[in-house]
């Protein structure tokens, strides 16, 4: 939220420009910003990725299987095929060990990923940096599950 010439954090309380939660979000969306980077998809490379609170990272991105041909099945949105970053993140994931994880997405999630995000048992919070789409349905439903979800907020 903006006051006066100030972008305040109000989850946290503070100037944004003081705020270490802030400073530690946009770093961890930095990081799987340069993982969407590796993605084959020519139309949309999306990034994820899961910090344990020790810290420990899970990235993924869209793409094809391992081996695959990493073409798109059509050029149509919502039609590559590909396997979502969410999934290729969660598969290296391991939620029977770790619990309370916060999941960075460089677009927020849809509604198969959000209900495999419910389903890991593990992760409070999805934090997104851009909308994919009007379909705010996958927001909608980690919202009920009562797992945190938000845009980040992207101060420069």
């Amino acid at each position: 939220m903006k006051v006066g010439n100030f972008i305040y954090c109000g989850r946290h309380n503070v100037l944004v420009s003081n705020c270490k939660f802030c400073q530690q979000e946009q770093m961890y969306m930095r990081i799987a910003q340069e993982f969407a980077d590796q993605s084959k998809d020519p139309k949309f490379k999306v990034g994820a990725l899961i910090v344990t609170q020790e810290g420990i990272m899970y990235p993924g991105y869209n793409g094809d299987e391992i081996g695959g041909t990493n073409k798109r099945d059509s050029m149509d949105t919502g039609q590559s095929g590909f396997v979502h970053a969410e999934a290729n993140a969660i598969i290296k994931f391991n939620p029977t060990i770790h619990k309370g994880c916060t999941m960075y997405l460089t677009y927020n999630p849809c509604i198969v990923c959000s209900r495999m995000i419910i389903n890991t048992q593990a992760i409070k919070s999805v934090i997104y940096k851009n909308e994919y789409s009007a379909d705010v349905r996958g927001i909608e439903i980690l919202k009920k599950a009562n797992i945190l979800c938000e845009k980040l907020v992207i101060v420069v």
